[in-house]
């Protein structure tokens, strides 16, 4: 939805922040960012007095979904992922983008979006 940014309200801003915890922390760090850095810069072009979000009671949530633990492979597990991926039987979608993802250390999903 959207909203003038002066007619936003108490109730609009726990809504927007209660709506958010459904999603992973680092959604919620961003989404979070992304409006107190708006409200911000309204603040500085003297569109609204104050920031809300700077008020305590309007503090980031927290995910439900907490975090998840992550590491790299082994190079043992690595070996090994190389020799099953380069099998010319495996007809595995995406076999690249793994292979890019263990020369470079991105992320899958960045390997998929240079295709």
């Amino acid at each position: 939805m959207h909203m003038a940014i002066q007619k936003i309200c108490d109730n609009d801003i726990l809504a927007f922040l209660s709506s958010r915890i459904t999603h992973a922390d680092s959604t919620i760090k961003k989404d979070y960012n992304l409006v107190k850095n708006a409200f911000a810069r309204a603040v500085r072009n003297e569109v609204i007095k104050s920031n809300p979000l700077n008020e305590e009671r309007f503090a980031r949530p927290k995910g439900e979904k907490g975090t998840k633990k992550v590491r790299a492979l082994t190079s043992n597990e690595q070996r090994k992922f190389k020799q099953i991926a380069s099998d010319p039987n495996n007809k595995k979608l995406y076999t690249w983008a793994w292979f890019l993802s263990l020369a470079t250390c991105m992320r899958i999903r960045r390997n998929i979006c240079f295709r």
